[in-house]
């Protein structure tokens, strides 16, 4: 009896053109293609997202681009070098070797990692065969890419807000090759840690536990940001952070079910435990909080969601589920008692400022997890995936005990590693550029350093930087260069119409009852640099009214010197530079003291002098306003109201003393000159001479 024919093969699996070689599984290209795609958008725009709204406002451009600078940096670096250097041909026990990936014949071939091959204790017999994935080298290496790309991203959250853009820039290529490719090659390109047995399923150690030793590192070097940034740093978009924080979440189902590199029971499993863990780890993070802080707190959700899904990384596919609720359990409660807790009485983590905490959610949670999984993993999970035959974790008996020390080895290596290399690094790139931004750029943010700003809507605490936006500003805050102009104008008026002897005094009163009306109803606190301001008006007022010759107009340059040489007057304009200089220099000045320091001392010493000098001086003073604040349009609100006063209080005070002074005579012309000679002799010698002096 003839067997029967073999059922044809269906004309999807045949072979249909020389794209499709025989070797290639159409599903499990399809799905390590998708699951690279995942991890991919929890970088971009995932981390992006969640990186520009989770930081302060100011922050928000300055910290998504430098997780979008390093996803392009990597790629590159990635396939020029530092693919091979991670999946390659051995060069060391914990390094590959390091070359291109970018030739046809080599992407277009199956995808291998050479340094795969396991054998037992013989060193002859092969207990695994080399790893070789049914699609092509492209996508391995495609795949591979994405994880070292989120690696320099996740490392990037201890550093936000203070740390160089060109540091970082030098920093992306150099960390990636001196520190992730060691790790990487060490657990999974075939390196000594692989092959011992070192579980470390989708990167808990690789990824994780190095970026957040890494950012620790790196955040200790660059130093802190600004005591008014560490004290406050709101986020700038909860529900943008909340849209960051799910794109992680489900990117994760790439993340964790694509390391089997095929599309089998296995990443099934691993796909469920990742969100078993992430869930349990959210409710017990937020209950926490709800417990010792009485509110429930979104960023804590977040924190809480991330430590669970780093936590059960290293494990994914080897743990069951009633063990991933429990890693979900102790990754909830272990990172969140190491941030709120040892965080805050241990002194060294105080001084190193890890901006988003990477220590704690990748670090903490990444070394846990991987301790978990030598205690969880199940045998029979085990060789679905493992190179080392007979593997288990500690519960499971036998062999378990010693897979735990295991665990704790590789991760203390990783650390070790990455602690040094990291610090070698920062001190490298710190004798080229800087690690720290310069003051200037710390205290305004993305506009000083990148030109540009997140949101049309400025305030957020910030020092404004207007020679960026010139006189368009806010209206509230910093006044259009119009409003200036129009108040000097107005007060250059009133004081040429006033008397000459008024012109300081209306000055001091205008600048004092600003002040005044600043304190009280602009909210402007009136601190000691404007206490001394108007105590100067004060003084030099009086001694300019007692001092001042007698009230008349000031025309001659004689006048003006026989004046301004008098002791008294110059003895105040010495105080009053001696005064302004030590505000410079030993009190920090910044916006709303212009008023104090400049319009207060250029005022008193030269608009006393005679109103005809008023121009002069409303030039110089928008002028030295520009070069010590940097603020072009050299007013603030005060300064504003100010204007106001000045010109309310001395159109007034001319009012006033107009009203009272008698009429002068009428001017006495040459064609009538010889009668009053006359009338002059014929008068009274005590009359005739009261006529003249008032004359």
């Amino acid at each position: 009896m003839m067997a029967a024919a073999p059922p044809p093969m269906p004309i999807a699996y045949a072979f249909t053109s020389a794209a499709v070689p025989d070797w290639l599984n159409k599903g499990d290209n399809a799905w390590q293609m998708v699951a690279a795609t995942l991890v991919g958008l929890q970088s971009v725009p995932g981390l992006v997202i969640l990186y520009g709204s989770i930081v302060k406002k100011k922050w928000a451009v300055n910290s998504a681009f430098m997780a979008l600078y390093a996803f392009a940096a990597v790629v590159l670096c990635w396939v020029i070098w530092a693919y091979k250097m991670s999946f390659g041909d051995k060069l060391l026990p914990f390094w590959g070797k390091a070359g291109p990936a970018l030739g046809q014949s080599f992407l277009i071939k199956q995808a291998v990692l050479p340094a795969t091959e396991h054998f037992y204790k013989n060193h002859t017999t092969v207990e695994t065969g080399t790893a070789a994935p049914f699609y092509p080298m492209a996508s391995m290496v495609w795949f591979q890419c994405v994880f070292a790309a989120i690696t320099l991203i996740l490392l990037a959250g201890s550093v936000l807000g203070r740390m160089n853009f060109r540091a970082w820039m030098m920093f992306v290529p150099l960390w990636l090759t001196f520190s992730y490719t060691v790790g990487a090659f060490s657990l999974w390109g075939g390196g000594f840690l692989f092959h011992w047995g070192v579980m470390d399923y989708s990167g808990g150690y690789v990824i994780h536990l190095s970026s957040g030793i890494a950012g620790l590192t790196t955040a200790y070097w660059v130093g802190p940001r600004l005591t008014k940034d560490r004290e406050r740093f709101p986020p700038n978009n909860v529900l943008l952070m909340l849209a960051g924080a799910g794109l992680l979440w489900m990117g994760w189902a790439g993340f964790n079910g694509g390391d089997p590199y095929t599309a089998n029971i296995d990443s099934s499993v691993a796909v469920l435990n990742t969100n078993i863990c992430a869930a349990t780890s959210l409710l017990v993070w937020t209950w926490l909080d709800v417990i010792f802080f009485k509110k429930p707190s979104v960023i804590g959700a977040v924190q809480g969601m991330i430590t669970g899904l780093v936590c059960i990384t290293p494990a994914a596919g080897l743990v069951q589920g009633w063990a991933a609720i429990i890693m979900g359990i102790m990754s909830g409660s272990v990172p969140w008692f190491t941030m709120m807790i040892v965080h805050k009485r241990w002194t060294l983590l105080q001084k190193i400022d890890d901006t988003l905490g990477v220590f704690h959610t990748h670090a903490v949670a990444g070394y846990l997890g991987g301790i978990l999984t030598g205690l969880f993993a199940e045998p029979e999970l085990c060789s679905l995936f493992l190179p080392v035959t007979n593997s288990r974790g500690g519960v499971y008996g036998g062999s378990g005990g010693v897979q735990i020390l295991k665990q704790m080895v590789g991760g203390a290596f990783i650390i070790g590693w990455n602690a040094v290399v990291t610090s070698v690094l920062c001190v490298a790139i710190s004798w080229v550029v800087p690690l720290r931004m310069p003051e200037e750029q710390l205290l305004i943010g993305d506009d000083a350093v990148h030109g540009e700003e997140a949101y049309a809507l400025w305030g957020d605490g910030e020092k404004y930087d207007s020679t960026q936006h010139g006189m368009f500003s806010d209206e509230t805050t910093h006044p259009k260069a119009s409003s200036v102009i129009v108040g000097e104008i107005s007060n250059f008026v009133a004081y040429v119409d006033a008397p000459a002897v008024l012109a300081t005094p209306l000055g001091a009163l205008s600048i004092i009852v600003s002040a005044i009306l600043a304190h009280f109803m602009l909210n402007e606190k009136l601190q000691r640099m404007g206490m001394l301001g108007c105590l100067l008006c004060i003084v030099g007022s009086t001694i300019i009214v007692l001092h001042a010759p007698e009230e008349r107009s000031i025309n001659s340059v004689e006048e003006i010197w026989e004046l301004a040489i008098q002791p008294a007057f110059l003895l105040y304009t010495a105080s009053v530079v001696a005064v302004a200089l030590t505000l410079i220099f030993y009190c920090a000045p910044r916006y709303g003291q212009t008023n104090i320091m400049v319009y207060t001392g250029i005022c008193s010493i030269i608009g006393s002098l005679t109103p005809i000098y008023y121009a002069m001086f409303t030039s110089f003073t928008i002028l030295a306003s520009a070069i010590m604040f940097q603020d072009y349009s050299g007013q603030s609100v005060s300064s504003i109201a100010s204007e106001l006063c000045g010109f309310i209080t001395a159109v007034s005070g001319t009012a006033v003393l107009h009203s009272t002074r008698e009429p002068d005579p009428p001017p006495i012309t040459a064609l009538d000159a010889f009668g009053y000679e006359a009338c002059m002799m014929a008068m009274d010698p005590a009359e005739s001479k009261r006529i003249k002096e008032r004359s």
